[in-house]
């Protein structure tokens, strides 16, 4: 993974003076332009006019909190993809990250924290940000709504990149309706969301939650989204952002002992 580049820019929303100066002073030494915000007022105002490149707030803001925080930005265009780490004190993570994802936030971080694993978590976050944007077809490409009529994908990516959860996750907070088609070696499978979300999912012989618990370990091949919705019989009825919680979880216990 690249070392950060000129110009990424962190955004750091603390109450604590102390704290803000800890994260200030530790990230700047790996290239990032710091700026700081002690208030979700505060953070808002700069976020608005300055754009950063990620976002990382502390849950117990005032006089938002870190999530209403994150979810203001959600609903402003130009802030949509910024990523956004949540900070966290808190004893019931899986509540607490249900209601994270589903206002937006792309990871909840456990205090106390090592540095090492906290950079390590903004370099992902940034790097597979970025691999979004770019439109280098061995990454992801963003194609004109144009051509969508001639079947061309609005968007598609690498695997390695971008993972299936980062990927509904994204389409999900934008709220878009479309199908997402995954392919590695002759395997294939398609996720099918109306406005964010997910009402079919299929993989070989699997159905509903189970295909997608199997889709979300895959690790290589491609994801292509259309904006068309074919004719499919609805067979996922719980919530996109549940279902996001559920397949992490799967996930932390190592791919659930399912083989893709």
């Amino acid at each position: 993974m690249d070392t950060p580049q000129k110009h990424q820019s962190i955004l750091i929303v603390e109450k604590s003076p102390e704290s803000a100066m800890f994260f200030d002073v530790n990230l700047s030494r790996f290239g990032y332009d710091i700026q700081v915000a002690n208030s979700s007022e505060e953070a808002w105002q700069l976020a608005n006019s300055t754009t950063p490149s990620l976002v990382i707030a502390e849950l117990a803001l005032e006089p938002q909190n870190g999530i209403e925080l994150c979810w203001m930005m959600r609903q402003t265009k130009y802030l949509q993809a910024v990523p956004f780490i949540l900070l966290v004190t808190h004893n019931n993570m899986e509540e607490l990250k249900l209601r994270a994802f589903r206002h937006g936030v792309d990871d909840v971080i456990q205090l106390p924290v090592s540095l090492r694993t906290l950079t390590g978590r903004i370099e992902t976050l940034l790097w597979r940000f970025g691999q979004l944007v770019q439109t280098d077809s061995d990454t992801t490409n963003f194609i004109d709504e144009e051509r969508a009529a001639e079947e061309s994908p609005l968007l598609q990516a690498n695997l390695k990149s971008f993972n299936v959860l980062e990927m509904v996750q994204f389409l999900n907070m934008n709220k878009k309706s479309g199908t997402l088609e995954l392919s590695k070696d002759e395997q294939k499978g398609i996720l099918v969301l109306k406005n964010g979300e997910i009402t079919y999912a299929e993989t070989g012989d699997h159905y509903g939650e189970e295909a997608t618990y199997r889709l979300a370990i895959w690790r290589e091949g491609l994801i292509r989204y259309y904006s068309r919705i074919g004719n499919y019989a609805a067979n996922i009825k719980k919530p996109t952002m549940k279902l996001i919680l559920d397949c992490c979880t799967v996930l932390d216990m190592e791919n659930f002992m399912v083989k893709p």
